[in-house]
């Protein structure tokens, strides 16, 4: 099993930080390992909106779609993500008023042959994980 964590302060407000990151087309903005983003069903943002994702772990390409599955503008945005490779769950947390602070989650598992390198494959993605977080501030940044 995968587990990653993280948490951030954005001089934002959780309206907009939510907003942001409900749309998956904006994280090659903000997480660096990200090669493709399209979307595939539904509307930008909005629950039910699935996105086709290619990330590079561990210098593979892998493919998921992502799917919006819940979203309470400036309070959560929770993300199911299924490809032949891995599957997990993707969930922001926000709070505050003119500021956002960030807790993001993320539980999942390899999946099939890949399994045998889950653990490298956590390792890689867990310390991405407060870099992209700082870059994710740095790009809202007013």
């Amino acid at each position: 099993m995968i587990r990653l964590s993280g948490k951030a302060a954005i001089p934002r407000k959780p309206t907009e930080v939510s907003s942001f990151l409900a749309d998956v087309a904006n994280e090659p903005n903000w997480q660096k390992d990200i090669v493709h983003v399209a979307l595939v069903e539904g509307k930008a943002g909005t629950k039910g909106a699935r996105y086709e994702r290619v990330q590079v772990v561990a210098g593979r390409n892998i493919k998921t779609v992502n799917e919006l599955v819940d979203l309470v503008p400036g309070r959560r945005v929770v993300f199911k993500a299924a490809g032949k490779v891995i599957e997990y769950r993707l969930e922001y947390e926000l709070s505050g008023t003119s500021k956002t602070e960030l807790e993001m989650r993320m539980e999942g598992e390899m999946l099939g042959f890949a399994s045998m390198f889950e653990g490298m494959a956590a390792e890689e993605l867990g310390a991405a994980v407060p870099e992209d977080l700082r870059r994710l501030a740095k790009v809202l940044a007013p």
